[in-house]
């Protein structure tokens, strides 16, 4: 009812006697295979830093996450982090889509939506879940655009549905050769039965016609 208005005096770390340096959390899991590689082949900038933010910055077409230490699991990190490449892939040299609106509006908003959904999306390909928990703080601005508009779920799916095959296109190719290794040792296997059974029977033939040298 009264707003007061109080300043403070604050320093660096690095300016404080007798400080300990800030101790910095080890990481406890094992880096995600095919989410890793994804962010390595995507080339794209990414930045961790103290904090508890994670954005993308369209001006300098970098992804900015709180440091790996800070995240209780794998998945989390990675489900964070793809859903800032997800933001990334709206750069106007890749999906090109319109990211050039305020924190709060109902332009940011449906970027925020189509992020969301994609990141659902490759979190269930990846196998590394998706928790909406996270951006629960968009709800009301998504129900409001789709209240305004109710097609822009199916807009905003198309979208994702892009994002989804730009972002899993990166480890694709891996998937596929992961993926066929057991195929192909099956295939090998059963190759050499053919070899295996005609040279039985080749030396059965020999031997019962007592030509066999």
């Amino acid at each position: 009812e009264r707003p007061r208005v109080f300043f403070a005096t604050v320093f660096n770390g690095e300016q404080i006697d007798g400080l300990p340096a800030l101790a910095r959390k080890p990481v406890q899991w094992d880096a995600h295979e095919r989410a890793e590689h994804i962010l390595s082949a995507s080339g794209a900038t990414i930045r961790h830093a103290e904090g508890n933010r994670a954005f993308y910055r369209p001006a300098t077409d970098s992804i900015h996450l709180p440091d790996k230490g800070q995240f209780p699991t794998s998945d989390n990190y990675y489900a964070t982090a793809l859903h800032e490449l997800g933001h990334w892939t709206g750069h106007p040299s890749r999906l090109d889509r319109d990211l050039a609106h305020p924190f709060g509006s109902e332009g940011y908003a449906r970027e925020e939506l189509r992020a969301e959904i994609a990141s659902m999306l490759v979190g269930e390909a990846l196998r590394i879940g998706h928790d909406p928990g996270q951006h629960a703080a968009y709800v009301q601005s998504w129900i409001k655009v789709l209240e305004d508009d109710p097609l822009e779920i199916f807009r905003a799916s198309a979208d994702a549905e892009k994002m989804h095959e730009f972002v899993l296109a990166f480890v694709q190719t891996q998937v596929q050769e992961h993926d066929q290794q057991p195929e192909t040792a099956v295939h090998n296997s059963f190759a050499t039965e053919p070899d295996t059974l005609s040279a039985e029977a080749w030396t059965l033939h020999h031997v019962q016609n007592a030509t066999l040298d």
